[in-house]
């Protein structure tokens, strides 16, 4: 999981818009879901494309990135790796792996330097790092 996900992330210092898309992205997909009806897989397709749309206004706008498709590159194997953690270990279920999201963005994004005084999130305590590590 520190190779997948963690190092990855932390040297791509993402920012908490793009935490959320990598979620986003993770709760949409429906293609390995079997037995869902072809409107519910419409309405996740809809989804994953409105969340991408953002994604790229984000970038241009706020951001003013002009060539963010290596960045987008290493989040869609962030995704990857965060899809084959679920489908690898039947122990990690998606709530952990949110819990792991939401540890890496308090390690990226402390609460000191969001607004401070603030105390610490207690997902970092609740969760530490060592709990999803083999």
């Amino acid at each position: 999981m520190i190779k997948l996900l963690y190092k990855p992330m932390i040297e791509l210092k993402l920012t908490q818009f793009e935490l959320v898309y990598l979620l986003a992205q993770i709760l949409w997909s429906t293609q390995e879901i079997k037995d869902l009806e072809s409107s519910t897989h419409d309405i996740a397709n809809n989804m994953t494309d409105r969340i991408a749309t953002e994604l790229h206004n984000y970038y241009v706008n706020e951001e003013q990135l002009e060539n963010y498709s290596p960045r987008l590159i290493k989040m869609l194997k962030l995704i990857d790796g965060s899809k084959s953690l679920l489908n690898h270990d039947g122990q990690l279920c998606r709530t952990s792996l949110l819990a792991v999201y939401h540890y890496i963005y308090w390690t990226l994004h402390p609460p000191e330097t969001l607004h401070p005084p603030r105390a610490v999130h207690p997902l970092r305590t609740l969760y530490p790092l060592d709990t999803f590590i083999h």
